[in-house]
């Protein structure tokens, strides 16, 4: 089994040879000096590994289509577009992207000296990055949720995603959960507002946060009001434990 890492402004986690978590705090991008710590200090297998990111940090931005523009034009428009909101530049920028069903393009970008720095620093404890992206890009691909629209909570900003049966994507948010003056989820806005218009009858919701198992329920009974099918998805431990239970089925629909 290959070794998964997840990475987010308040530290790193691990999955082998047993779970493991390193704290830290900062504003951005870890620095190579600071992952390469807090790798040394755990017991980390080798392998062909993942890591998976915060995804404020891949900057999800979604772009209207151009009309006429053929497939193999795409992704100049996607770097033409993205250098207007990225504060590094584009020719230093690692891009991904995937056409929606509307013709709008997801876009996510790191930039490509830190994906660097990242790759040299996990190679020294012998682990090769097959893939670094946002934590979202993985759950929302996985077969698992086709068809399905897929809502998960983490501490402070929520994901969603609508696919098609085939998996192609038809919609994607990722925004700030809106709260109450008392800092508590405001539900209200989220689901008659934020929510209201993504698409889908079949919901997904999940928590990637302890912090927000307790409004799963609330929130699935709001949105099953229009009539939706909403499932909660049980899910438990810290966040590389959740996403691998979403991923290899651990958790049960309940």
């Amino acid at each position: 089994m290959s070794p998964w890492f997840t990475m987010t402004p308040t530290g790193m986690q691990g999955s082998l040879p047993h779970f493991w978590e390193t704290e830290w705090t900062v504003q951005g991008l870890p620095d190579a000096n600071l992952m390469s710590e807090s790798l040394a200090a755990q017991q980390v297998s080798s392998g062909r590994g993942v890591l998976l990111v915060d995804d404020a940090w891949a900057r999800p931005l979604r772009l209207a289509p151009e009309e006429n523009i053929s497939r193999q034009e795409i992704g100049s428009l996607v770097q033409w577009r993205m250098k207007r909101y990225l504060p590094y530049a584009v020719d230093q920028a690692t891009l991904r992207y995937i056409v929606l069903r509307d013709k709008h393009i997801l876009a996510t970008s790191l930039p490509t000296p830190w994906v660097n720095s990242v790759m040299d620093v996990f190679s020294q404890v012998q682990v090769q990055l097959g893939y670094i992206g946002p934590i979202s890009s993985v759950l929302f691909g996985h077969r698992r949720y086709a068809g399905q629209t897929v809502l998960f909570l983490s501490n402070t900003t929520y994901t969603v995603v609508a696919t098609d049966r085939k998996r192609k994507v038809i919609d994607f948010r990722h925004r700030h959960l809106p709260t109450t003056p008392h800092h508590d989820l405001d539900l209200q806005t989220l689901v008659q507002s934020d929510l209201a218009q993504v698409p889908g009858q079949s919901w997904v919701l999940a928590s990637l946060s302890s912090e927000r198992d307790v409004f799963l329920a609330p929130l699935a009974q709001a949105l099953g009001h229009d009539s939706r099918s909403v499932h909660v998805e049980a899910a438990h431990g810290s966040l590389i434990q959740r996403v691998m239970q979403l991923l290899h089925a651990g958790a049960v629909l309940t």
